[in-house]
């Protein structure tokens, strides 16, 4: 058994532990607490993660697919180069979080509350983040495309560097006032919503 099940099926309660190359697809961790320990190349793909927390944890290069996070709270976490898919960060809270590099297709923000967010590089292609709170979420070069932020102000958030093309945003496209965006992306977003744009 690896040391992350084996503490916790003990308690739940996990701390100061450094995993590389782990399997622990399908495993039930819901409500799990784990602080200042690291994942390098492990396996979650299918596993519960609900109403998990997580304070002072890496993963690097980790599978997710299909991972439930559902509910959880995160704090000084770090994801880099990890593969994300049908995930569900369904009303989790993050605090001091960075998605680094990531791979992510199909995953779902929504009603999640975030401070200190951010998102460098990296996909989140086809990804929800409608009705989320945010303050101070950053997003740098991550390619967006087709991605929901209906009901998610953009007021001030910088998004010139990243592909927001096929973005979903409500009727009138609301969400977009107050966001930074180059030509492009404005233009886009102004034929998304029926102007006619005279060359």
């Amino acid at each position: 058994m690896s040391a992350l099940l084996d503490a916790y099926s003990e308690s739940g309660e996990c701390e100061y532990i450094e995993e590389k190359g782990e399997c622990h697809s399908c495993a039930d961790l819901s409500s799990v607490v784990i602080r200042e320990s690291s994942f390098d190349g492990c396996f979650f793909t299918s596993a519960s993660l609900r109403e998990g927390s997580f304070d002072g944890v890496d993963f690097i290069d980790c599978d997710f697919s299909q991972a439930d996070f559902s509910s959880a709270t995160f704090l000084n976490v770090r994801f880099d180069r990890c593969r994300f898919q049908g995930n569900s960060f369904l009303d989790s809270r993050m605090r001091n979080v960075t998605f680094s590099a990531c791979s992510s297709r199909y995953v779902t923000f929504d009603g999640s509350d975030m401070n200190n967010v951010n998102i460098r590089e990296g996909s989140f292609n086809d990804c929800s983040f409608s009705g989320i709170k945010y303050r101070k979420m950053n997003i740098v070069n991550a390619d967006l495309s087709h991605s929901s932020f209906v009901g998610t102000p953009l007021k001030d958030m910088n998004l010139k560097d990243s592909s927001i093309d096929g973005i979903l945003l409500s009727e009138g496209a609301k969400e977009a006032r107050g966001a930074r965006l180059d030509v492009e992306q404005s233009l886009s977003i102004a034929r998304a919503i029926g102007v006619d744009i005279i060359p």
